[in-house]
């Protein structure tokens, strides 16, 4: 399905109580459908927060920092801080700290991989690895035996179909990997400039924020074609993260100096 600008309606903003002083939201996820989770990098901490009211329900601080993060399944999330991933356990409304792993470098980005196991990436080699719950390398970017454009693939996504997608703000490009971390294709267009967060928006589509000239731009991962689906004059400024609930059809986009979080309806 093709969704256009004109089927979104900017709905009233989401203002986070409790956060506004020193809020960095780099990164969200609806964990329901009445319940976002926020990287409150500015805060240093991860917050439950009523979608709906702006309410924090409920957070766990991070000393470094939570910069990325991603959904393993509906008790157990991931959470990337400077040199390690968090995991951080669900139960209801309540969110506390589980093993916090190491990892190979400073790393930025994450996704699913499965119930078990995530792949991160980093500013420089070895730029990408899937890894699992206990720690285990399970594979990783071989960047001897494959060209690449990696810069700063600073955020990942993980489609329907299992494809992992980074989008390089240094690049301005979105790159293809297999589940195996084999570059499949590289996706490039002047509508891009400093991408940043990624999502899955349907089967071959993905949303991508980009920051740099204040656009969320819709790629058909199908036919490499990209289409502005908002931008300035829907509110849209310096995106930098997004999360969409299917169930009441509501996009949410954030900025990263800010504690409020544009809604949008889907008709």
């Amino acid at each position: 399905m093709y969704f256009s600008t004109a089927r979104f309606k900017q709905l009233q903003d989401l203002k986070i109580h409790e956060t506004a002083e020193k809020c960095r939201i780099w990164d969200m996820a609806m964990m329901s459908s009445d319940t976002l989770l926020l990287a409150n990098f500015g805060q240093c901490s991860m917050q439950l927060v009523n979608s709906m009211l702006g309410r924090v329900v409920s957070r766990v601080i991070i000393p470094t920092g939570p910069v990325r993060l991603c959904r393993l399944s509906d008790l157990l999330v991931a959470a990337t801080c400077a040199s390690n991933v968090q995991l951080i356990h669900i139960n209801e409304k309540t969110i506390t700290k589980g093993k916090l792993l190491d990892v190979n470098g400073d790393v930025w980005g994450i996704s699913v991989y499965s119930s078990t196991s995530f792949v991160v990436s980093y500013n420089d080699s070895p730029w990408l690895e899937v890894i699992s719950v206990d720690g285990t390398i399970l594979h990783r970017f071989d960047q001897k035996k494959k060209t690449h454009n990696f810069k700063k693939p600073f955020h990942l996504t993980t489609s329907s179909d299992g494809l992992i997608y980074a989008s390089d703000c240094a690049t301005g490009t979105i790159s293809e990997l297999d589940r195996t971390l084999q570059l499949l294709q590289t996706f490039s267009s002047p509508l891009l400039k400093s991408p940043r967060g990624i999502i899955s928006f349907g089967l071959g589509q993905l949303l991508v924020c980009s920051q740099g000239n204040n656009r969320v731009v819709l790629l058909n991962t199908d036919t490499g074609n990209m289409s502005i689906l908002l931008d300035e004059k829907d509110g849209i400024r310096a995106p930098h993260s997004s999360t969409y609930c299917p169930e009441q059809r509501k996009l949410y986009v954030a900025a990263i100096h800010t504690s409020i979080i544009q809604v949008y309806q889907l008709a």
